[in-house]
């Protein structure tokens, strides 16, 4: 449009349009910088709220994993065997220590019972009797980064775990314990002892075989298959009088063979008395100071912990107060064997109560040859838990009344015969694996 030149030069008058297309040009620029302004504080405010809540989320994270430390911490504690309250607030805290976020973590315990509900505040001067864990809560406070923008300057994360060792599966009184879901000809449990008595239950993902020399044994406990039970020569002295069906369920115990291990959380409990043996263990086996780990005198074997990376074998008159942990097939046969398990004197517990523990696999649960815990002869006591978790453990022998298991059999098959014998239910250290007992949330 432009101004045009009258007559002598002098540029006319602008028109009402020219007017009117300069003011709506200033106004529409007027309006693009108040856009891109907004836009500018909402895509800070977005990048604000992207970046502190990624650094949040990872406080959390930290925080979570805080308290499951602190959690396992306490609740291994409670169980140890002789804590204290004033020793489980500090290992709570030694846990939440160790874990904690850049700036430190606030925690709070609570001893939980059995069903997980609160009893009383870990540090409050006792353990309750009833308590099977612990609930830490944890939070922290930190500063933000671009969230003081709109005011928030500093927030918190918080966590919350639980920890409890777990009650045992069904009644909690297995005496005899068979994971294997085969049913053997002879049983998964196979029981040919006759004139004997069982105090305590019997649990087989299996079938359970009685034979012809099961009579005149009580079995004081309840008795519970998957596969069923044949042989009528028992009496059921348990608060349910005859065998009920059961459902196949995970061990009762679930130790880990690395625990044992040269450096593992049971070698460090055992301390001076923990013994590497690389190779068999038998009477004749020597340190590295080439004496024997059996006395011939005394036939008593040395109290301790024994890592042994092949067999065990003995033959006929073995004393002991040991945990012998082994890699192979261990036999221990003939008469007059002693063998009580070796509890540490600072943790009685941290062991587990194990006497003898294999981590052998059976080619054959359901045959003799696939024995990896094979105990045999008379006049024998056994104290501890008896653990074959993935093999066949067989008992076997008659005595004048003497012979006695107190403790309990875990297998995947149990096969036991002879005459006059007792095995009797006793968790030295309840519900206790040294590592995977307990339950996370």
């Amino acid at each position: 449009m432009g101004n045009k030149l009258r007559r002598g030069g002098r540029p006319s008058a602008p028109t009402v349009d020219a007017i009117r297309t300069r003011g709506f040009a200033k106004r529409e620029e007027g309006q693009s910088i108040v856009i891109i302004s907004v836009a500018m504080i909402a895509m800070v405010a977005m990048l604000a709220l992207v970046l502190d809540a990624g650094y949040v989320y990872a406080q959390r994270r930290l925080v979570q994993t805080a308290v499951d430390a602190a959690a396992l911490g306490a609740a291994r504690e409670v169980a140890s065997g002789g804590a204290t309250d004033a020793g489980v607030l500090a290992r709570m805290q030694e846990y939440a220590n160790r874990n904690s976020p850049r700036g430190g973590i606030t925690v709070v315990g609570t001893y939980i019972a059995p069903n997980e509900a609160d009893l009383s505040a870990v540090g409050s001067g006792s353990i309750p009797q009833l308590a099977k864990g612990v609930k830490v809560e944890g939070q922290t406070t930190f500063n933000t980064f671009f969230m003081g923008i709109i005011g928030i300057k500093r927030t918190r994360a918080s966590a919350l775990a639980t920890a409890r060792f777990p009650d045992p599966i069904g009644p909690g009184n297995w005496a005899i314990w068979a994971g294997s879901t085969t049913n053997c000809s002879s049983g998964s449990i196979g029981w040919n002892a006759s004139s004997s008595t069982i105090e305590g239950g019997l649990h087989s993902n299996g079938n359970i075989q009685i034979g012809g020399g099961g009579g005149g044994t009580t079995i004081a406990g309840n008795v519970e298959s998957v596969g069923g039970v044949q042989g009528p020569n028992v009496n059921y002295a348990g608060s349910v009088p005859y065998p009920v069906e059961g459902v196949v369920e995970p061990s009762p115990f679930r130790f880990r063979m690395q625990d044992f291990q040269p450096g593992g959380l049971a070698a460090v409990a055992a301390g001076s008395q923990y013994y590497y043996v690389s190779g068999d263990l038998a009477k004749t086996t020597r340190d590295s100071n080439n004496q024997t780990y059996f006395d011939n005198v005394s036939r008593t074997l040395r109290t301790g912990l024994y890592y042994v990376t092949g067999n065990v074998s003995f033959n006929g008159g073995v004393s002991g107060t040991v945990t012998i942990v082994s890699r192979g097939v261990i036999s221990i046969k003939g008469g007059d064997n002693q063998l009580k398990l070796f509890q540490p004197p600072q943790n009685a517990c941290s062991l587990g109560g194990i006497v003898l523990y294999t981590d052998k696999q059976s080619g054959n649960v359901c045959s003799d040859s696939g024995n990896v815990i094979e105990l045999t002869g008379n006049n024998n006591l056994w104290e501890g838990l008896l653990y074959a978790p993935n093999g066949r453990v067989s008992l076997s022998g008659s005595t004048n009344g003497t012979s006695t298991l107190l403790g309990a059999v875990v297998g995947q098959t149990v096969d036991i015969s002879g005459s006059n014998l007792t095995i009797r239910w006793t968790q030295y250290c309840p519900n206790q694996g040294l590592a995977g007992e307990y339950l996370m949330k």
